[in-house]
C-alpha cells in the first residue's frame, strides 16, 4: 500500500503539477500543446528544476530522477496532442492538490519556492482570458466567473488582483494565504509577467 501511495503522490506532485504549470504557460503564451511548451529550452529547464528542486524533496519515491527523465520525454512526444487548454480545464480543482503541498514543504525547510510562485503568477495572468497575442480564450472551470472577476483589473490594479486570488482558501488551503513571503514572490513574478511576458520571466528564473 505504501508503494501505491508513493507512486500516486509522485504522479500528482510531479506529472500533474508540472502539467498544470505548462498548460497555463501555454495558454497565456499561445502555444497549443504540452509538446510545444516542453520543446522550448527555458520551459523544459523550468519543469526540470520545478520537479527536482521543489517537488522531489517531499516525495517518498526514491527513483524520482528516473521518473522525471521519463516524464520530460513523454511531455515532448509530438504524437501526444495534449491541448494546453484541455489540461488547464478545472484548474481551480486541480491546483489545491498539485501545488500547495510542495510549497508548504519548501517553506517548512526554509527552501526556495520560486518555481511554484512563478507558476501561481502565470495562473493569475491566465484569469484575464486573453493570451499575449491578444487572442481570447475561455476558462473551462467551475470557478471561472469568480476567478475572472477577481483577475479582471490586473493590468491596472495588479497587486489587488493577485492578493484577492491568493487569499482564496479553496485554491491554496488555509496556510499559504497567510504567508507574506509566498505572496511577495507571486507579486514579483506577476509584475514581471505583465511587463515583460511569461517567457522572459521563465528565462530570468532558469538563468539565475
Amino acid at each position: 500500500a505504501h508503494d501505491v501511495h508513493s507512486y500516486e503522490e509522485a504522479k500528482l506532485r510531479m506529472l500533474n503539477c508540472s502539467h498544470s504549470a505548462m498548460a497555463l504557460m501555454g495558454a497565456v503564451t499561445g502555444r497549443p500543446f504540452i509538446a510545444s511548451c516542453i520543446g522550448v529550452p527555458h520551459i523544459r529547464e523550468f519543469v526540470f528544476r520545478l520537479m527536482g528542486q521543489e517537488v522531489a524533496p517531499h516525495l517518498a519515491r526514491s527513483d524520482w530522477a528516473d521518473y522525471r527523465t521519463a516524464l520530460i520525454a513523454r511531455f515532448g512526444n509530438p504524437y501526444l496532442k495534449h491541448s494546453v487548454h484541455q489540461i488547464a480545464t478545472d484548474s481551480s480543482q486541480k491546483i489545491p492538490q498539485r501545488w500547495p503541498p510542495s510549497v508548504l514543504g519548501q517553506i517548512a525547510q526554509g527552501a526556495s519556492f520560486e518555481h511554484h510562485a512563478l507558476a501561481a503568477a502565470v495562473f493569475v495572468r491566465y484569469t484575464l482570458g486573453v493570451d499575449e497575442q491578444g487572442q481570447a480564450y475561455a476558462l473551462n472551470d467551475p470557478q471561472a466567473e469568480s476567478m475572472m472577476a477577481m483577475g479582471a483589473a490586473q493590468r491596472t490594479a495588479p497587486e489587488a488582483c493577485v492578493r484577492a486570488l491568493l487569499a482564496r482558501e479553496d485554491l491554496w488551503g488555509s496556510a499559504l494565504p497567510q504567508n507574506a513571503a509566498w505572496i511577495a514572490r507571486v507579486l514579483h513574478w506577476h509584475q514581471h509577467i505583465l511587463q515583460h511576458g511569461v517567457d522572459h520571466a521563465v528565462q530570468q528564473l532558469t538563468e539565475a
